[in-house]
């Protein structure tokens, strides 16, 4: 990740204005920065945190796109199979919903199961309130309506279904941990012969000290793709709005 988008997403996660605040909190910018998106944004919503979820620029459908890859790339490693990768129609051509990923074998789940991914965010007016009410408020919240858009008619058609959500400061829902994550990881540690395939197609004698396991390989990846598109989303803007004050005159 570089340096630049390691920091505006750094400043995300520590719950400070990526942009650098006012002037009147002793930094950043006269006037607050533009958006060249024409999105309505919710009262309470910083300019910074729409942009972060915001695809003006393909950013935030690349990041989601990348991180469904790499959950794939998951399941593959831990002897998991993905039976469908990409965009699935599971009720036909006829209906426009579409499922992102179909994976079977995974521990303690009987049927298919499609998986859909997202990207919350935890600075946005949904997000904020979501946080307040308990831990993983955002995620959980992302979680229940991907639930209440497919789980059903899932079920019906024969399916399983896992709503795999990630905030924006890089914590992945308790659906995905509690379900797919961890029943994998365990399954790895309990039988030697999907663990040696792991470890031989990670490399992890490679990787830094702190992601040598396949646990910490996998979620410090995961935080990496999220911090990545975060910060990628933020600089974007930022040099849009710049670009956006100058083109009215005013100092950027």
């Amino acid at each position: 990740i570089h340096p630049v988008l390691f920091f505006h997403a750094l400043r995300h996660w520590m719950g400070l204005n990526p942009w650098g605040g006012s002037l009147a909190e002793g930094a950043g910018w006269s006037v607050e920065l533009p958006l060249r998106c024409r999105c309505k944004l919710a009262a309470g919503t910083p300019a910074w945190a729409h942009a972060i979820g915001c695809n003006c620029g393909g950013i935030s459908v690349a990041m989601h796109d990348e991180l469904g890859k790499l959950w794939e790339e998951f399941v593959t490693v831990l002897s998991g199979v993905v039976a469908v990768s990409g965009e699935f129609a599971p009720f036909g051509p006829g209906d426009l919903r579409r499922v992102d990923s179909v994976v079977a074998s995974i521990p303690g789940l009987a049927l298919e199961t499609g998986l859909d991914y997202t990207i919350t965010g935890v600075a946005n007016q949904g997000g904020v309130a979501a946080g307040a009410d308990c831990d993983l408020g955002p995620a959980i919240a992302a979680e229940g309506t991907k639930n209440s858009k497919f789980l059903k008619d899932m079920v019906a058609a024969g399916l399983g279904f896992i709503p795999v959500a990630h905030e924006t400061t890089g914590a992945m829902g308790p659906a995905a941990r509690d379900r797919l994550f961890a029943p994998l990881l365990e399954q790895a540690k309990a039988e030697e012969g999907i663990r040696q395939i792991a470890l031989a197609n990670l490399d992890l004698e490679s990787a830094p000290w702190n992601a040598r396991s396949i646990r910490s390989h996998f979620l410090r990846r995961f935080g990496v793709v999220v911090a990545r598109g975060v910060g990628a989303s933020l600089v974007r803007a930022k040099w849009e709005g710049r670009v956006l004050l100058r083109a009215r005159g005013l100092l950027a």
